[in-house]
């Protein structure tokens, strides 16, 4: 069984939000998470989730902006 306040390292895009048990309730600042790529399921600080996505996305799009300025012009 896996740990559950540990995360997976597929990253914060890829989980999404599932119904707690009841015990899990005792930690209001923690919410239940699955991973979409792996399956495994974690207690994360939703904040912190939140922070992590918006990180993945900029560097994301960063990344993207860098391709197309790679490239070059079109000949014509």
């Amino acid at each position: 069984m896996s740990h559950l306040f540990q995360a997976c390292s597929c990253g914060a895009m890829h989980i999404t939000r599932i119904h707690r048990s009841v015990w899990m309730r005792l930690l209001p600042w923690l919410r239940l998470y699955r991973c979409e790529s792996c399956g495994r399921r974690q207690l994360r600080n939703e904040r912190a989730v939140d922070i992590a996505r918006s990180l993945e996305t900029s560097e994301a799009s960063d990344a993207a902006r860098g391709r197309q300025a790679s490239r070059s012009p079109p000949v014509g």
